[in-house]
């Protein structure tokens, strides 16, 4: 509805990628509404495009998943995205299959989902094909089943399971994962709660700590509130002066009494942002 229109925001990144991020998507009827949205607004930029470019004879197939919209990203607005490393991860995919990227948990043998938190990568043909089973997997799981509608990012996986999209692996060829449900000290630290330790060994993906948690490539980091984006985006993009910085001023300087999730940082916390991570790149990617 309209309020929905007030809460959503849409973040276009260039060429790869649509990234949104209200709190309001994490329902699955408002995934699918977002994801709905989102093909709908590429294809009427590429019919705007289009008649731009009859003049030069330039066709431009707006009907095209693989012409319009490439990837459709979700994430919550605690999720810091490293969108320099979003960008080269999905440069590295082709958008014309079927991805469905995040990071994977397991209940059991027979219900896989990705965290909501952690965020979703989807491509173009795969969002089209979501959006044209969903109407079925809502009449016949979804509205009759209030857990499923509580879990939300159960919801999502199990539709999207269901039409046939894996939840692809996701983690870099040293098995470190790219998408993290928690905040960076949580995450080096490997100190996370019971249930994701659980339904991580399920899926063959055991939560490790120190130099071997996090891919240099990262993707996002889930519990990170706005006044901390701000800093580790500082930090991360500002290494050589936060290096000259001594490890007590750079704990004092990190933004205090959040809340939450948000968890005071060690020199461990520097160690992944300053030296385990890589620099951020603004380089072009030459896969859309």
């Amino acid at each position: 509805d309209d309020d929905d229109d007030d809460d959503a925001t849409a973040f276009h990144l260039p060429s790869h990628a649509t990234l949104w991020s209200p709190d309001t998507l994490e329902h699955t009827t408002q995934f699918a509404w977002a994801v709905n949205k989102t093909l709908t607004a590429h294809k009427e930029r590429r019919k705007d495009q289009q008649k731009t470019n009859d003049a030069n004879d330039e066709n431009i197939n707006s009907a095209s998943p693989s012409s319009s919209t490439l990837w459709v990203v979700k994430v919550d607005t605690i999720t810091f995205v490293l969108i320099e490393n979003l960008l080269s991860y999905l440069s590295s995919l082709d958008p014309n299959y079927n991805h469905f990227l995040g990071r994977r948990l397991q209940i059991d043998e027979n219900l896989l989902f990705l965290s909501g938190g952690a965020g979703f990568a989807v491509s173009g043909v795969a969002a089209e094909r979501y959006m044209q089973y969903w109407p079925t997997c809502y009449d016949q799981r979804i509205k009759a089943d209030e857990w499923m509608k509580g879990a939300r990012d159960v919801g999502v996986t199990y539709c999207a399971t269901k039409a046939g999209i894996k939840a692809n692996r996701t983690m870099d060829a040293a098995n470190r994962q790219r998408f993290h449900i928690y905040g960076p000290t949580k995450t080096y630290s490997g100190s996370v709660d019971g249930w994701v330790k659980e339904y991580s060994s399920h899926i063959g993906e055991p939560i490790l700590k120190g130099s071997e948690c996090c891919s240099p490539l990262s993707v996002t980091f889930h519990y990170v509130e706005g006044p901390e984006m701000v800093f580790v985006h500082q930090v991360l993009h500002n290494r050589s002066t936060w290096l000259q910085v001594s490890s007590d001023e750079r704990i004092k300087r990190w933004p205090h009494n959040l809340g939450g999730y948000s968890q005071r940082p060690t020199s461990d916390t520097f160690r992944l942002l300053l030296h385990e991570l890589s620099p951020p790149s603004s380089g072009q990617f030459s896969r859309a």
